[in-house]
């Protein structure tokens, strides 16, 4: 054989390589069990476009009603200051550790206006999901009204980290909420 000969066979061998991982890795990812992010209720792209106004609705919000969010009795603000969170900065850096125990849990929206009053038209929407996954994926889209208080519960099956978010809406009014916490045992 001479020199060239072992040259393109080192080459072929190369590319022959490279292309079969090059495959591999489009088969192997194409296999991936691929999750739509639902933030708020909405789609990834839906969000990126209008978190400025979100974020305007939510002061908007603020001014006219007194909201307050409860967690089996832990009481927590409406905010999205966890989405700036990572997953893992929870256990030093957030307020809202432990909100959900594993089994059933008891979640309240306590909404009045300024003044005090309640208010009627109220509609709660809410995702708890896991951070990794949607498989878990509890939707509350049902909150019994008791005065100014609107109540559901969650059956949550796995400890871990989950993400709560949603909106309230009140008429045209709405306030966004995203909440990084963790169920225990």
């Amino acid at each position: 054989m001479q020199k060239y000969h072992w040259w393109l066979l080192f080459f072929f061998s190369i590319f022959g390589f490279t292309f079969a991982m090059i495959i591999w890795t489009i088969m192997s990812a194409s296999k991936v069990d691929i999750h739509e992010e639902q933030s708020f209720m909405s789609s990834y792209q839906n969000v990126d476009d209008n978190f400025n106004n979100m974020m305007i609705s939510n002061a908007n919000f603020a001014q006219k009603y007194n909201v307050k969010l409860l967690f089996n009795e832990k009481e927590i603000e409406v905010s999205v200051q966890d989405i700036f969170l990572a997953q893992r900065a929870l256990e030093a850096k957030s307020t809202n550790k432990n909100l959900l125990k594993v089994g059933l849990n008891t979640i309240a929206v306590f909404i009045t206006d300024k003044n005090g009053n309640n208010i009627q038209n109220v509609k709660v929407k809410m995702l708890l999901t896991r951070s990794t996954t949607n498989h878990n994926d509890i939707i509350i889209e049902t909150f019994a009204q008791n005065g100014s208080t609107y109540q559901s519960q969650a059956d949550i099956t796995v400890e871990g980290n989950w993400n709560i978010t949603g909106t309230i809406s009140v008429n045209d009014d709405n306030a966004y909420f995203y909440i990084k916490t963790k169920s225990i045992l």
